[in-house]
């Protein structure tokens, strides 16, 4: 296996794909049963935006075709992929009617937000690693949900970049330094079960999730693990600006991913039934389902 010296920039994006997901209950007399918490409040990156940077001046948009091409409509909503995220398949799991709407959209307003809200907005950087969480637990949060980082070494992107180096392998650099960021993050989840009373964290494995799903391609009814099927240039799509003169692949339900980093919807509803009724390989100690009733 191949490496590669990291430029800065590509450091700071290994770091920028952590993402922080806070799943809690707030006003229990609402439920309609146990196991359906009555809000589901999300933060992190482009895995999970709802649309947040629609109305951003910035140039992280996915407003565009192809995107959201097997969305609900087809029609592109900012989700940094063809159809839903595996936050909107977690909603659906747990009962919500609705998709966990975007902070930024004006019609999120009014009893709409005690239900829950998405801040997860592409391109975001990391706050304190604990400092946050504190903030939420004194407003009221008592469980949450905490992703690791996925295996970043075998996007199309890294892929691309490093293809004289690592020939069709996954980049081992990244993965090794994923794999440290994710140590640390389960011994951090661990130290906040222990000091935060009446508090319950998870740690949801994306890194061994995302790896088993790659590994094992064919027996999720993939054909496609290594290049994006919303491609440009490169020998696995994985180069060029995200933008309508894109060719997509024809069926999108058998390719992990949907561009140069993203997951398709086919793998974000993997990951998400994983995640809710998975075993502790999946999400340690208990999924979200057990979460939600515990």
């Amino acid at each position: 296996m191949g490496t590669k010296i990291w430029s800065y920039s590509y450091l700071c994006f290994l770091l920028k794909i952590f993402v922080l997901s806070a799943l809690f209950r707030i006003c229990l007399a609402y439920n309609d049963s146990e196991s359906k918490p009555s809000a589901f409040f999300v933060f992190g990156d482009s895995l999970v935006d709802p649309g947040n940077n629609n109305r951003l001046d910035n140039i992280a948009k996915y407003n565009v075709w192809p995107n959201g091409i097997d969305f609900p409509g087809g029609i592109p909503t900012g989700r940094y992929t063809n159809g839903r995220t595996a936050v909107d398949f977690l909603a659906q799991g747990l009962g919500f009617k609705n998709f966990i709407p975007a902070y930024n959209n004006p019609a999120t307003a009014g009893e709409i937000v005690f239900h829950g809200v998405n801040y997860a907005s592409g391109g975001s950087g990391i706050l304190d690693k604990s400092g946050y969480i504190f903030k939420l637990y004194e407003m009221g949060a008592r469980k949450f949900v905490i992703q690791n980082v996925p295996p970043i070494g075998c996007v199309p992107l890294e892929r691309d970049l490093n293809h004289l180096w690592v020939g069709d392998s996954c980049v081992t650099s990244m993965n090794d330094a994923a794999m440290l960021f994710n140590t640390k993050l389960k011994t951090l989840v661990s130290e906040l079960n222990s000091n935060l009373v009446g508090s319950k964290f998870v740690y949801a494995d994306l890194y061994y999730i995302a790896s088993d799903i790659i590994e094992n391609y064919q027996s999720y009814g993939l054909e496609n693990y290594n290049s994006a099927c919303c491609r440009q240039l490169g020998r696995y799509g994985g180069l060029g600006l995200r933008g309508p003169t894109e060719k997509v692949c024809s069926d999108r339900s058998k390719y992990f991913f949907w561009d140069a980093v993203h997951p398709t919807e086919a793998v974000n509803l993997i990951v998400a039934k994983r995640l809710l009724d998975g075993d502790s390989k999946d999400i340690y100690p208990i999924n979200i389902r057990q979460l939600c009733i515990s």
